[in-house]
C-alpha cells in the first residue's frame, strides 16, 4: 500500500467495488478510498486517530451508507493532491 495508514479505506473501497462488480457482472469504476481517508469521521479513535493515522472498515461503511462514495477520478482535492 502506497499510503501508509489508509489500509482501512482501501479495504472498504475495494469491498464496495467487488460487491458492485458481482451485482453488475462486469467491471466497475474504481471508488475513491482517498475520500474515506479525508472525510470518514473517527470520533472514538477506533483503529487509530483517523485519516492516514488509521480507522476501521466499519467506520468507512458507516460513512459510505450516509454519504456515498464517489469514483476515484471524481475526487480531485484529496490529501494526495494537497500533500
Amino acid at each position: 500500500e502506497v499510503y501508509r495508514g489508509s489500509c482501512w479505506a482501501v479495504a472498504a473501497g475495494t469491498a464496495m467495488e467487488l460487491h458492485a462488480m458481482i451485482k453488475a457482472k462486469k467491471a466497475v469504476t474504481p471508488t475513491s478510498f482517498e475520500q474515506l481517508v479525508d472525510c470518514a469521521p473517527n470520533p472514538k479513535d477506533c483503529g487509530g486517530t483517523g485519516g492516514c493515522s488509521g480507522a476501521t472498515v466499519q467506520l468507512a461503511f458507516e460513512y459510505i451508507t450516509k454519504y456515498g462514495l464517489v469514483a476515484e477520478n471524481a475526487y480531485t482535492d484529496g490529501y494526495r493532491v494537497r500533500g
